[in-house]
């Protein structure tokens, strides 16, 4: 026997009027992370919204569950705060909600390190999400992150069908319908737009529908395997939401680099909750390392998926390359650049030679792999602002930093200018990539 699901509507608020609706189980309102309960709506005649799509779009695949709207988006625009998402968040925790639903996110990289931290902590209490990418698909929070469901539309997708992306390299694991026939209160039906807004609810209904089958799921990979499984799952190849390419949302101490002569440790180091292995798994290592249920990085899997998004197209996002010979130097510079990068509100992608740099959610760009095109694969499927190459040279970057005759050779547009301080040369880097700001 199962039990009735909460699901938790973070969006622009539930109206009741013109869809065919449950009762709301909590309609509450967060603003300025003062919480408004219950929240009654002040339009009396407004009969529907995003979030009221959202909801009838899951109460129809999932009639089943229970319903609750937590209103964070307000006007006209639909804009939010990271902290009003955070509060409702919380909100949700406290309210014994299962799966929280977000139609809704957010692409400014400013709001990503505090947006990240609270969503891997509220996922390590067993709280599920299911986010939609934005639709620009540009890397977005908290859709793209590994403790997410993150879910994208695909047009030729109608009604319940979907796919599992087995190939993603930015962590949105599921392809799905937005398009969807709603039966409305006055007997017509209301045909939804084409968005990725409209293609996670069907996925969050479908998580709720397995989590409430008396199985009870905690984990967003057993989610995905047994939604891999599923009848209206289209392309039914093996699937394995264990892998992951970026943002492991892992600290540095649960992270365990191993050859693949190594893997019998896995069991044993339990502290450990990533796994990078230096060389391609066998099929029973692959196999037995879902069932252990860890996440994991290897060469092989990960040089198979960049091949199946290659493109030869180039980018006019910049590039910055740190190839000065001196590894740990070069870490450096791309560390400090990647926060000044994201002190601007940019998001910037780095592709590292060091294939233990994945551990920190950087790109591995493996031996024998030119830089530029990599980028441009990076840059085509993430939408980043600004890409960055570690110990990888590359003569077609827009800038160059390597180290001549004793001294930083930063080679630009502009010419080249030498430097003998390392902190030198990231002022000189942020002043050719900001001087408009």
């Amino acid at each position: 026997m199962g039990r009735k699901i909460h699901v938790a509507v973070l969006d622009d608020g539930i109206f009741t009027g013109k869809y065919i609706l449950p009762t709301l189980l909590h309609c509450v309102k967060i603003q300025n992370c003062q919480l408004q309960a219950p929240y009654q709506n002040p339009q009396p005649q407004r009969v529907t919204s995003h979030g009221t799509v959202c909801a009838a779009i899951i109460h129809h695949y999932a009639p089943q569950v229970q319903l609750s709207s937590v209103k964070i988006i307000f006007g006209e625009q639909r804009t939010g705060s990271p902290d009003d998402l955070i509060a409702g968040i919380d909100w949700c925790l406290s309210h014994h909600v299962d799966v929280v639903h977000l139609s809704i996110g957010t692409v400014e990289s400013r709001d990503f390190q505090k947006v990240g931290a609270k969503i891997h902590q509220a996922a390590q209490q067993g709280l599920i999400f299911v986010a939609a990418q934005s639709n620009s698909r540009r890397y977005t929070y908290p859709a793209c992150l590994s403790d997410v469901i993150g879910v994208r539309q695909r047009p030729i997708y109608r009604g319940p069908q979907y796919r599992m992306n087995r190939d993603a390299l930015n962590c949105v694991d599921i392809l799905a319908s937005s398009s969807h026939e709603l039966p409305l209160l006055d007997g017509t039906v209301h045909y939804t737009a084409i968005c990725n807004s409209f293609a996670a609810p069907l996925i969050t209904a479908k998580v709720a529908s397995l989590m409430g089958n008396g199985q009870y799921p905690t984990t967003k990979e057993e989610l995905c395997s047994l939604l891999s499984r599923e009848k209206d799952c289209l392309a039914k190849e093996p699937y394995d939401p264990y892998f992951q390419a970026i943002n492991n949302c892992v600290p540095n101490q649960q992270v365990a680099v191993l050859s693949a002569s190594e893997f019998g440790k896995v069991e044993s180091l339990k502290e450990k909750q990533f796994f990078i292995f230096r060389q391609k798994l066998t099929d029973k290592q692959r196999c037995q390392i879902c069932c252990y249920k860890r996440r994991y990085f290897e060469p092989g899997e990960y040089e198979k998926r960049l091949k199946t998004k290659w493109t030869e197209e180039k980018t006019e996002l910049p590039i910055i390359s740190f190839a000065t010979g001196k590894r740990e130097l070069d870490k450096t510079f791309s560390l400090q650049m990647e926060q000044e990068i994201f002190a601007q509100s940019y998001y910037p992608a780095i592709l590292s030679s060091e294939l233990e740099d994945s551990g920190q959610g950087w790109f591995f760009c493996p031996p024998g792999i030119q830089g530029y095109p990599a980028a441009c694969t990076i840059a085509k499927e993430m939408r980043p602002d600004i890409l960055i190459l570690c110990s990888v040279p590359e003569p077609r970057a827009d800038i160059l930093v390597e180290y001549r005759a004793g001294q930083f050779a930063v080679t630009s547009e502009e010419g080249v200018q030498s430097y003998s301080a390392p902190e030198t040369v990231i002022r000189a880097v942020c002043g050719l990539v900001f001087e408009d700001e």
